[in-house]
């Protein structure tokens, strides 16, 4: 029932209301960055953006909660502090989203992770990110519309 009513696990990756070209984007870059070889890379590469696809909703889910709670009720838009403590006074949503995003992050990282073990069992090295971060060290940017990986100690464009 939850995974219905919020979307963050929700089974299917792909919501009735969200792009499937946009996710297939986002895969896309991922396999572009991480290179995979054999089944085992190819099945962590899909958890990887199955997890940073669901990250980008939690990313939705809160701004379309502050959104909400920024207009009173004659309409007019408040400040994104009072909007804030508006939400957090009429429930628990942002400590459930902050949750689920948390697991998330440490699904994401474990995926990475994995893939750094597995290239190195492969015995050609370390499966990188980008420009050679670590990929055990990378994170999301779901701030924005154009999620990337970033890798630990890289400039963000």
């Amino acid at each position: 029932m939850n995974a219905v009513r919020h979307g963050l696990s929700a089974r299917t990756v792909v919501l009735p209301d969200e792009s499937p070209e946009e996710f297939n984007r986002l895969a896309q870059a991922l396999a572009d960055d991480v290179e995979p070889t054999g089944a085992i890379e190819q099945l962590l590469l899909e958890r990887l953006a199955t997890t940073a696809w669901r990250l980008r909703r939690a990313s939705r889910i809160e701004a379309d909660v502050l959104s909400e709670e920024r207009v009173d009720a004659e309409g007019k838009e408040i400040s994104l502090g009072l909007g804030f403590v508006r939400a957090v006074a009429h429930g628990e949503s942002l400590t459930v989203l902050a949750r689920h995003e948390r697991a998330l992050e440490r699904g994401f990282l474990a995926a990475l992770h994995e893939l750094s073990r597995v290239g190195l069992q492969r015995g050609d090295g370390e499966v990188e990110l980008g420009e050679g971060g670590e990929a055990a060290e990378a994170t999301v940017d779901s701030s924005n519309a154009s999620d990337h990986v970033v890798a630990a100690g890289a400039e963000e464009d």
